[in-house]
């Protein structure tokens, strides 16, 4: 199902959770757990899995909408893919630079008999980028699980951050594949979406045939929204119009 957001005011942005229900029932034998970035700097867009086999459970929700939050502050996008065989994929993207240690997603997870520990879960970082350049942060930060709470609350976004006091416009050479503005792999990554979320807002340029995914006429935060999802492994159409 394509999310129409063409024209959505950058202030806006901030408060979009992806993924996560308007209301959570605690049930039993349910914690919420907390993935943060613990060490690294200046990155926009991360990639990471959650393995969480250890714990003896399940992440709530179905595969395509689990019931998690985005924590990271500022206007950012988060897109989380739970493949229900212990397996979380994670995608962030963000206009402006983080660093650790900042919070970024919490989940809420279904366990079987033991509480989980933080120690249950082992993060694996696949990508990571900076102003829409890709896999170029060496060494890759560290993302790790730091809490768990039982049952605890989902995160919740109250602050914001304004854009980068700039007026420079550059050019994303992505040749004529649709989705994918910089990378040229077999499925987009977190740096494509952040490239179409910048463009949609004025600070980059990028062709409507690279970019605009939902073949709307222009590039918006619903063709980022888009990209992020099917770098998760979401089934997304990519429907450029022709170049």
């Amino acid at each position: 199902m394509r999310v129409l957001l063409t024209g959505l005011a950058v202030a806006a942005l901030a408060t979009i959770n992806v993924g996560a229900p308007d209301a959570i029932a605690a049930p039993d034998k349910s914690c919420v757990f907390t993935i943060s970035m613990t060490s690294g700097s200046e990155v926009n867009n991360l990639d990471f899995t959650v393995n969480y086999t250890a714990v003896g459970g399940d992440v709530s929700g179905t595969q395509t909408n689990p019931v998690c939050a985005r924590a990271l502050p500022g206007q950012a996008f988060a897109v989380f893919h739970d493949d229900d065989a212990g397996h979380l994929k994670v995608a962030l993207i963000r206009l402006t630079h983080f660093s650790a240690p900042v919070p970024l997603a919490g989940c809420q997870i279904l366990y079987d008999t033991t509480k989980p520990e933080p120690s249950d879960f082992f993060v694996t970082v696949t990508n990571a980028g900076r102003d829409g350049d890709d896999t170029q942060i060496a060494p890759l930060p560290v993302v790790a699980v730091t809490n768990v709470e039982c049952p605890g609350e989902l995160p919740t976004i109250t602050t914001t951050t304004t854009l980068p006091d700039t007026t420079t416009t550059t050019l994303i050479l992505g040749g004529d594949r649709c989705g994918f503005p910089i990378t040229d792999g077999e499925v987009p990554a977190a740096s494509d979406a952040l490239a179409a979320l910048k463009a949609g807002v004025g600070l980059l340029q990028c062709d409507d045939c690279v970019c605009d995914i939902n073949a709307s006429g222009s590039v918006g935060a619903s063709d980022a929204l888009g990209i992020l999802r099917a770098a998760v492994g979401i089934e997304t159409p990519l429907d450029c119009p022709a170049c």
